[in-house]
Order: structure tokens, then C-alpha cells, then sequence
């Protein structure tokens, strides 16, 4: 898979960590997670390939996740930058480096983002606009070099949105859902989603360590967040890509594993933080 697709798919993921919601959900075998409040903070998260078809894909993946996810009273913003190395075979590793940032209004109807990415330094892409959306739909318009005006079909959602109405969904007893969303960090938006959650297994110690460390409680409920993304660009039953995620009743994220046709990634907090915020 070409090193920019994957790097697409990143983006995504690096959103979703720094949302946190008003209620959870207890799915089979799962403890009960009472309502909480969303909690700003900053993170560091440490990139390591998870697993690899073996002459296929990387055989070595190495790098860096920091993002800070601030409460301006109105909106939420998420300021978000990766820089990773991916070698396949004994070819040089690729150094692709990231940075996203992107706001969202409370009551979902506006969003703004800018992505930029370079590989070995240079200029690869660069994408940013803004999204409104109403009660029909709504439209996205891209800016600079890839200015173009995207449709975005009735029910489409924006990140923090779009995770609120899945755990909502699941929380009124549905098994999964599936809605449009738009993030802004790839033209193959908006994508199709299938989303479920399982109870969290194998959890990190070291992560849950690291919290407690720094002042988070360490006796908070964990659900897994699984989520598989399909291109309506393209139409294609298969995924683009699947995600998983560790959440913390809290919205702190223990472990998120991405996946691909040909490998998975692992991310870890290495480091993090709560920051104040909010009206």
C-alpha cells in the first residue's frame, strides 16, 4: 500500500483519541461505564508495526503521534502531528511527516481542517477547507491547489459527532452503526462506517500505568471501539482501513491498533496531560 494512503487513514485515527463522550455503553461481557465529562488534554503516542503479511507489507514501522485536544467553549480543536519511518524490504525507510489540525463547532454543524504532508522532507500534500452541514446534508470546500466543492449526503457527521451518535446508538441496544463522516484528511472523503464495540481485553498495563502516574485514576472502566472505514468514492466493499481503540470511561485512549489490508500499526501513550479549557 502506497506510503500517502496509508498516512490518509492515520489522520483519522489521530482524531478520534482526543474525543471523549457523555455516555458508554455495556456491551456483552463489558462493564457499566457511567456518564462523564469530555476532558482536554495532550498526548504522545509511540508508532510500532503490530503485524506484517510477510513480502507484502513494511517490515518495519517506527515513529511518533503528538496531538493536543483543546475545549474553546464553542468548539473543539485538535492540533495533531506524525512523523514516521516505514521500510519495506531493504529499501531506504520513508519519512512521512504529518500535521493535521482542524476545529469543530458543538452543535456540529461547522468544521474547518488543514492537513500538510511531506515525505523525506518535501512537499507531498496539502489539503484544508472548511465543511457545513445541516439537516440535508451538507458540502465541503476544499481550498488552494485541490480547490473543489464536495457534497456531503444526508446524515453525514463530523469526527467528535459522529463517535457521540455511535455510542448512542449502542447505548439504545443497537449491535452496530453506520453513518457517513468527513474528516477533511483525504479527497476519498466522506467515508462509510461500520462501527461496534466488544469489552476491552489484554489492556495495556503500561499505558494504564502512565495515567496513573500522572494524576488520571487508574481504576476507570476501559470499552473497545472498533471501526471499519469504506470509501463511497470508490464504492468498494472492502475497507480502506479498520481501527481500534482502548477507551478510558474518561476518553483517554489505552491503545489504538490500525488496520490495513497487509499490516496493522500500534499506538502507544508514551507520554500526557490534561490541559484546562472550556467557556
Amino acid at each position: 500500500m502506497p506510503i500517502s494512503r496509508i498516512f490518509r487513514a492515520v489522520v483519522l485515527a489521530a482524531a478520534i483519541p482526543v474525543l471523549t463522550v457523555p455516555s458508554f455503553v455495556q456491551a456483552a461481557g463489558a462493564p457499566a461505564i457511567r456518564a462523564v465529562d469530555l476532558v482536554a488534554h495532550r498526548a504522545v503516542y509511540e508508532i510500532t508495526l503490530n503485524q506484517s503479511r510477510e513480502g507484502v507489507g513494511p517490515t518495519a514501522a517506527r515513529g511518533l503521534m503528538a496531538y493536543s485536544f483543546s475545549d474553546a467553549c464553542e468548539s473543539w480543536i485538535v492540533n495533531n502531528r506524525i512523523v514516521m519511518d516505514v521500510l519495506f524490504g531493504e529499501e531506504t525507510p520513508v519519512r512521512t511527516d504529518w500535521t493535521f489540525n482542524s476545529w469543530e463547532s458543538k452543535d456540529s454543524r461547522e468544521y474547518g481542517y488543514k492537513l500538510v504532508h511531506k515525505r523525506n522532507g518535501q512537499m507531498a500534500e496539502e489539503l484544508m477547507g472548511t465543511a457545513n452541514l445541516d439537516a440535508k446534508g451538507g458540502t465541503a470546500e476544499f481550498t488552494g491547489e485541490t480547490a473543489r466543492t464536495m457534497t456531503l449526503p444526508k446524515g453525514t457527521l463530523f469526527p467528535t459527532a459522529h463517535l457521540l451518535a455511535s455510542l448512542n446508538a449502542a447505548h439504545a441496544g443497537k449491535k452496530t452503526f453506520a453513518q457517513p463522516l468527513f474528516d477533511g484528511g483525504s479527497l476519498d472523503n466522506p467515508y462509510d462506517t461500520n462501527v461496534y464495540f466488544v469489552a476491552a481485553k489484554n489492556r495495556d498495563a503500561e499505558a494504564a500505568k502512565l495515567l496513573a502516574d500522572n494524576g488520571f485514576a487508574s481504576d476507570v472502566p476501559v470499552l473497545r471501539y472498533q471501526a471499519a472505514f469504506f470509501s463511497r468514492e470508490s464504492g468498494e466493499g472492502t475497507p480502506v482501513f479498520e481501527l481500534q481503540v482502548d477507551y478510558r470511561e474518561d476518553g483517554i485512549a489505552e491503545r489504538i491498533i490500525q488496520f490495513f489490508s497487509d499490516f496493522s500499526i500500534l499506538m502507544t501513550p508514551v507520554k500526557i496531560e490534561a490541559l484546562k479549557g472550556g467557556c
